[in-house]
């Protein structure tokens, strides 16, 4: 042990004595995975951690040996908090570890404090499996960024330092949105490369002084030091989103990710680093619910909302299972204005609450899986509707919504069928709205979905076309039926002391129309107000609406009013029974 005590104080000493040196190569990557505290990105690139300092210490010895040296050490510094960072070679494996020692140094070392930074570090080999373990857990074995366990301690230490030099810490929270359906379309195979090449886009995005990390399955979090004001968090957010949303090719399939990011500042949004993560994670969660592919700043009332939303989801978890989910219908209509069908949109009664909006619950039950039991019960509640109003004379088309979860089950297909047959309803009354998320990846196994689900004799739509992924050029392939476009487009009809002229806001309108047909595709206008949208609608070619103008969704028990001050079309589903 003697020796070893020798030349662990000789490497202390050469690394105290070597600042403006090349970095070794083989540990130059452990340089950039655990940064030197309040070290400016200059002296960090001049530090030198020479090849010897890794060569002369042999011993398993970790942490506690590390303690010992610098106890030996009184008249140069007094070390607390010790925090181990993995050190790794050209080829990736884990040679050492980084123990970097928080210190107070005397007086007559004003040089090295220049240089250093108030920090200490010592490189000492590790070999034996429990260094290995305690590597393990530092770095993420899959995409190699930091661990939420490396995280919380980095973030710990540089809110430390922000508090002592009154400077910001930024934290970025990111969530890949619609990761589960990559995984459950393509396998974890394609998920885990997925995250592999996420990983390396954050790694190359932030800067030098920031931190990286993989907090959990599709979660990830940058610690940005030195964050000046909101307008330089902004810059960055944007960067990130920017970079991530790249396509990508993964074994011949295109994966087209997105990303969710919340932000938090120290010392404005929390004190601690527990706080921060937890409010950059509620400003996450608010731009996800609000559209997701944006960032959210945090504000004081998404602490409110962050408690609110536990509440309601647990509450939704008692009302899938005690049966508060009700459905409402709202028509879609012909050129002449007559019912050809419905749609089917879920509402939640609570007992005591009220009617609670979907914007307020859809949102949760996406992001906790509990969108497939309501989607399955929405599928079976809406088909024995139909059946029964068909068997009363209004054999109209039923549409129901399906979120890109439901799609992206394996089984989902067979749910389809399963349901058909307990219900007896006509397959050529339903219709399935796909929202464009489920083109968040282009694969032969989405269009042999699609085609199975019409060889059962369904319809399928995608639902708020032109809002997201999908283009026309996309669309020709798939075996689809309709194409309902989002109200954002017939809204552009009647924009008041609108700068362009409407020929020019309603092109795309009339491209969608011309092109839709010549594919031979229905096309529906969504979200129609007022009677000038629904005229120019019609001049230009669109098949069918839904909107206000007709009827807000309504019971299942107002419907048949409905028919008899609608009429009922022509083009729905009864035409084509009766065919």
């Amino acid at each position: 042990m003697a020796a070893m005590d020798t030349a662990l104080q000789n490497a202390i000493q050469q690394l105290l004595a070597t600042a403006s040196q090349a970095i070794h190569a083989p540990v130059q990557a452990a340089i950039r995975y655990g940064r030197f505290v309040g070290l400016s990105d200059r002296d960090f690139a001049e530090t030198t951690i020479p090849a010897s300092a890794l060569d002369a210490l042999d011993s398993p010895a970790v942490a506690s040996l590390c303690g010992q040296e610098l106890a030996k050490l009184p008249e140069l510094l007094s070390a607390n908090d010790l925090t181990l960072f993995p050190v790794r070679g050209e080829a990736g494996n884990t040679i050492a570890l980084l123990c970097v020692a928080q210190v107070d140094l005397r007086e007559n070392m004003h040089r090295i404090a220049e240089s250093f930074a108030q920090t200490f570090a010592v490189l000492f080999e590790t070999l034996d499996s429990a260094s290995t373990n305690r590597i393990t857990l530092l770095h993420d074995p899959l995409t190699h960024l930091p661990s939420r366990a490396m995280f919380d301690q980095r973030l710990s230490v540089e809110v430390e330092a922000a508090h002592r030099s009154s400077a910001r810490v930024a934290v970025f929270t990111i969530d890949l949105d619609n990761f589960s359906a990559i995984n459950d379309q393509h396998g974890r195979a394609v998920g885990d490369r997925v995250l592999q090449k996420i990983a390396s886009r954050l790694h190359h995005a932030v800067r030098r002084s920031d931190t990286p990390a993989r907090l959990s399955d599709d979660k990830f979090a940058v610690i940005g030091v030195t964050m000046s004001d909101q307008p330089e968090g902004t810059h960055v957010a944007g960067r990130l989103i920017k970079v991530l949303s790249q396509p990508m090719e993964i074994d011949g399939v295109t994966i087209n990710p997105t990303a969710s990011v919340g932000i938090a500042v120290y010392p404005i949004d929390g004190l601690s680093a527990d706080a921060l993560l937890q409010n950059s994670l509620a400003a996450m969660h608010r731009a996800k619910i609000r559209g997701q592919n944006n960032f959210e700043y945090f504000t004081p009332q998404l602490h409110a909302d962050a408690m609110e939303r536990l509440e309601l989801e647990s509450r939704l978890r008692v009302a899938v299972e005690k049966n508060q989910l009700v459905l409402h219908y709202q028509p879609i209509v012909d050129r002449e204005g007559k019912i050809s069908g419905v749609e089917a949109l879920v509402r939640w009664k609570h007992p005591e609450l009220g009617l609670i909006p979907p914007g307020k619950f859809i949102p949760i039950a996406e992001q906790t899986g509990l969108i497939l039991p309501i989607g399955t019960w929405v599928l079976t509640e809406a088909a024995q509707q139909a059946a029964q109003w068909a068997i009363e004379g209004m054999a109209f088309r039923m549409n129901v919504n399906v979120s890109t979860l439901q799609f992206a089950q394996d089984d989902y297909v067979s749910i389809v069928a399963s349901t058909l047959e307990k219900t007896a309803v006509d397959p050529k009354q339903l219709e399935l709205e796909v929202t464009e998320g489920v083109f968040a990846t282009e694969s032969a196994e989405i269009v042999a979905k699609f085609g199975r689900l019409r060889a059962l004799g369904v319809r399928v739509a995608i639902d708020d076309f032109g809002a997201g992924y999908s283009s026309l050029s996309r669309v020709h392939s798939l075996p689809i039926d309709t194409l309902k476009i989002d109200r954002a487009f017939i809204n552009e009809i009647t924009v008041k002391d609108a700068a362009t002229p409407l020929h020019h806001r309603t092109a795309v309108l009339r491209a969608m129309a011309t092109l839709g047909h010549s594919l031979g595709l229905r096309l529906v206008a969504e979200g129609v107000e007022t009677r000038d949208q629904a005229a120019f609608l019609r001049r230009i070619g669109y098949d069918a609406m839904q909107g206000y103008l007709y009827s807000k969704p309504v019971t299942a028990e107002q419907i048949p009013d409905l028919v008899k001050r609608l009429g009922l079309s022509g083009e729905s589903a009864a035409a084509a029974i009766a065919a």
